[in-house]
């Protein structure tokens, strides 16, 4: 009865059990290299009850960066802090290449934490809320369309 007052399906909590059993590995045997393969594709520290959790409603917001190009790692920086926001649900434009589009449940401030777990002290990140009926900007229509699908 708490669950249905709560506006959760039987399906969710059925989902919700099978990936904390896959997460914790235990229910089906799974080798500890699974269940940490498992956990990689979630946000750290992002568990599968926090998930369930948390409102459905998405929040899309803008993330721009730049990586100091005068590191000798840059490519390999780039690289790893791109492999990191292709983990959340996103688009970009052909036209802006740091800009990024992002829709998740999760805060600002705990996007900005993961994302800058891939940054040195030297790289810049901001990343603000895209508001219904408060954006404009010139971008393709495809960026438009997931935008707007979202918000």
């Amino acid at each position: 009865m708490r669950i249905r007052q709560a506006g959760v399906s039987a399906f969710m909590v059925t989902a919700a059990w099978l990936l904390i059993s896959l997460r914790d590995g235990v229910r089906f045997g799974l080798t500890p290299s699974i269940t940490n393969l498992y956990d990689s594709l979630l946000p750290d520290g992002m568990g599968c009850l926090e998930i369930f959790n948390r409102k459905t409603n998405m929040t899309v917001y803008i993330v721009t960066w730049n990586l100091n190009k005068e590191r000798s790692n840059y490519d390999a920086a780039r690289r790893a802090f791109l492999q990191n926001l292709e983990r959340f649900d996103n688009t970009q434009d052909a036209g802006l290449e740091s800009v990024r589009w992002i829709s998740s449940t999760y805060t600002a401030d705990k996007i900005l934490e993961d994302l800058r777990s891939k940054l040195d002290a030297n790289d810049r990140i901001f990343l603000s809320q895209v508001v219904k009926g408060n954006h404009q900007g010139w971008l393709s229509q495809k960026v438009w369309d997931w935008i707007n699908a979202r918000i």
